[in-house]
């Protein structure tokens, strides 16, 4: 009979809860977000070079944003928008229908956790956190969708979409809804983030406690700027959320 190893003991933790962003944190957006452009320039404009169609839909984006802003456009339009605004800086005709649709797809299709995601969830609700997820998208079903494909174990107990309920991050709201979504005081929620100016000040100032993860060490900086702890890697959250007060 061979001895089973018993399983490490989880460690003593501050938090009773982590929260996470979505796209940059637990998964690549700007990956998914070229093969849904490159799958639309195949049907919609050919005989452009990938770059220059990428590079356009990069400026179109941009622009949508802020007329968003500006309140001059629907943020729900967004892809076929973007994808028009593409075809018109390039001299093209607008998209077709179908283009559109098949650059949504795209988008959800090759939308996937980043490397250890999935291990480092299962890990921490194995300690007993519990887990949510606090983003900023126009489109609440079209996020959640993409969460759920990403993490179809159903890993987390609350997802906010950003704006749905308030203002979108960096402003507190969000942020305050999940406490009480959670009823959970908010300085027992940790949250990650890989925007410092986006997740931090609005996390901070509804009482949770924000961490950022990026390969970057520009990132970093500015989140040591702004007070918050920063992590080079997604794995070394679990070191982090197990640290003494």
């Amino acid at each position: 009979m061979v001895d089973q190893q018993p399983s490490a003991p989880a460690p003593v933790l501050r938090f009773q809860a982590v929260a996470f962003d979505f796209d940059g944190t637990l998964t690549d957006y700007l990956s998914a977000d070229r093969a849904a452009v490159e799958t639309a320039r195949r049907l919609c404009a050919p005989r452009i070079a990938p770059g220059a169609f990428f590079e356009a839909s990069g400026e179109a984006i941009m622009d949508f944003h802020e007329l968003v802003e500006q309140g001059r456009v629907d943020p729900l339009d967004m892809h076929r928008w973007r994808l028009a605004a593409t075809c018109d800086r390039l001299g093209l005709a607008a998209p077709q229908p179908e283009a559109v649709t098949a650059y949504r797809e795209a988008l959800l299709e090759h939308c996937a956790p980043l490397p250890g995601a999935r291990e480092l969830l299962t890990e921490l609700q194995s300690w007993g956190l519990r887990l949510a997820v606090i983003t900023n998208a126009y489109d609440p079903d079209e996020q959640t969708a993409r969460i759920g494909r990403t993490f179809p174990a159903k890993l987390f107990e609350q997802i906010v979409v950003a704006g749905t309920h308030g203002q979108p991050k960096p402003s507190p709201e969000p942020f305050v809804h999940l406490a009480q979504l959670m009823q959970l005081p908010p300085r027992s929620i940790a949250y990650v983030g890989d925007l410092p100016r986006h997740d931090i000040p609005g996390a901070r100032a509804a009482g949770l406690s924000p961490v950022i993860v990026s390969a970057s060490a520009s990132t970093r900086d500015l989140a040591a700027g702004l007070g918050a702890p920063a992590l080079t890697e997604l794995a070394t959250v679990r070191c982090w959320l197990s640290q003494p007060d």
